[in-house]
C-alpha cells in the first residue's frame, strides 16, 4: 500500500501528483454532469529568483508551505496537487464566476500566512469546464495559458482562460518560427513615410517603417510582430537590418546622383542595454561612405523611464558625432518636456491624443507654443 501512496502524491510536498490529480479531477468532472466545474492552476512569481537569492531549501519549504495551504482550505485532499515545479492545481465546483474568485482569494490568503518572512506572489489561471471530453492535461494547459496573461500587470492576480488567449499565443509562436528565416530571405521590407516642410511643401525627410512581407499569409502589419519582438529580443536583429537598408537606400540615391533627405530610424530600449550604439552607427557611417547629418534616430518618450543617465550618455554622444535625435509620441503619457531638458533633441514628434486633448487647455497651447 505505501508503494501505491508513492506514485500516486508528490515525493516533496505529499500532495497528489500530475497524474493522480487529472484521474481525480477527470472522475469528478465526468461523472458530476450536473454540476460546473473549474480547473484552476498557480504559480509562485519570481520563484527562481527566490532559489536563486534564498537557496533550494527555502524554496523547498515555500512549496511545502503552499501544499499545507492547500490542505488547510479543502476539505478532500483529492482537489488539489502539485503539478510540477511550483505549478499547483485544484478543481472546484461552483455556480457563479465569483465563486471561484473568492475561493481563490481565500487560497491566497491562506498561502501568505507564512512565518518564512517571504512575500509570496502568485499568479493564478482559471479554466471553465464546458466540454467534458477535453482531456483534463489540456484542460490545465489552458489554465496556465490564462496565468500567463497577468504575468507583467501588478494589478491582476488571476484570469479566466478565453479561445481568444490559445488563438494569440498560436499566432505568436508561427511568428517566432518564422521570424530567422524572415530576416534571413529578406521578407521585411523597408517602406518610406515623407516628411513635408509646411511652408515650402518640399519633402524634407522620410521615417523608415518595416512591414513583413510573408510568403504565404501575405502583408504582415507592424503591430502583428514589433510588440512580440520587443518581448522575444528580436527586435534588435530587426532594427540593425532596417538601419542598414536605410544606409543602402541612401547610398544608392547618392550613387545614382540625387540628393538624400535625412532618413529616420527608430531605436529601442533595448539597444541602450545589449550595444554600443555610437559604435555601429560609425561602422555604418564608414560602410556606406555617409555623413551622419543622413540619419536622424527616433526614440519614443517612454525610453525616458528606464536608465535615464545611462540614455542621456548614449543619446549625446550622438548627438556630439553629428546625428540628429528626434523624439517620438510625446505627450503619450510618461514623461515631460522636464525629462528630455538633458538632451538636446531636434524634433520632437507630438502624440495625436495629446493634441486633442491639450490644445484646447491653456496649459496644452503653452507647451506647443514653445516647442
Amino acid at each position: 500500500y505505501s508503494g501505491n501512496v508513492e506514485r500516486q502524491n508528490d515525493a516533496l510536498t505529499g500532495i497528489l501528483n500530475y497524474s493522480k490529480f487529472c484521474a481525480s479531477a477527470e472522475n469528478a468532472i465526468r461523472y458530476n454532469k450536473d454540476k460546473n466545474y473549474a480547473i484552476v492552476t498557480f504559480d509562485i512569481d519570481k520563484f527562481k529568483s527566490i532559489n536563486d537569492q534564498y537557496g533550494m531549501s527555502v524554496g523547498d519549504m515555500i512549496l511545502k508551505h503552499i501544499a499545507n495551504a492547500l490542505k488547510a482550505f479543502f476539505e478532500y485532499d483529492e482537489n488539489y496537487a502539485r503539478l510540477h515545479s511550483d505549478v499547483f492545481a485544484f478543481y472546484m465546483e461552483y455556480e457563479k464566476r465569483g465563486d471561484i474568485i473568492r475561493a481563490i482569494e481565500k487560497v491566497r490568503r491562506h498561502i501568505a500566512n507564512s512565518d518564512l518572512n517571504i512575500d509570496i506572489k502568485t499568479s493564478f489561471g482559471i479554466y471553465l469546464v464546458e466540454d467534458r471530453h477535453v482531456p483534463i492535461n489540456l484542460m490545465c494547459d489552458r489554465a496556465k495559458m490564462a496565468a500567463l496573461t497577468i504575468k507583467k500587470n501588478v494589478m491582476k492576480f488571476c484570469a479566466f482562460y478565453d479561445e481568444q488567449y490559445h488563438e494569440n499565443m498560436v499566432k505568436e509562436r508561427g511568428i517566432e518560427h518564422d521570424m530567422n528565416r524572415a530576416l534571413q530571405n529578406h521578407e521585411f521590407k523597408m517602406y518610406l513615410q515623407p516628411k513635408y516642410n509646411l511652408e515650402n511643401g518640399n519633402m524634407c525627410g522620410a521615417e523608415v517603417l518595416s512591414r513583413w512581407q510573408h510568403p504565404e499569409k501575405g502583408l504582415i502589419p507592424p503591430l502583428d510582430y514589433i510588440p512580440l519582438f520587443e518581448e522575444n529580443g528580436f527586435i534588435i536583429k530587426l532594427d540593425e537590418y532596417m538601419w542598414e537598408q536605410a544606409c543602402k537606400t541612401i547610398r544608392a540615391w547618392l550613387d545614382s546622383g540625387i540628393e538624400p533627405v535625412p532618413l529616420s530610424v527608430n531605436i529601442s530600449r533595448y539597444h541602450i542595454q545589449h550595444n554600443d550604439l555610437p559604435a555601429v552607427f560609425e561602422h555604418l557611417m564608414k560602410q556606406y561612405n555617409l555623413t551622419s547629418d543622413m540619419l536622424t534616430l527616433e526614440i519614443t518618450e517612454s525610453m525616458f523611464m528606464n536608465s535615464p543617465a545611462k540614455l542621456a550618455d548614449v543619446l549625446n554622444t550622438l548627438k556630439d558625432r553629428g546625428f540628429k535625435l528626434e523624439v517620438d509620441d510625446f505627450g503619450s503619457g510618461f514623461s515631460s518636456l522636464s525629462m528630455i531638458r538633458h538632451i538636446a533633441v531636434d524634433t520632437i514628434k507630438m502624440d495625436k491624443d495629446f493634441l486633442d486633448q491639450e490644445i484646447s487647455s491653456e496649459k496644452g497651447k503653452i507647451v506647443v507654443s514653445h516647442t
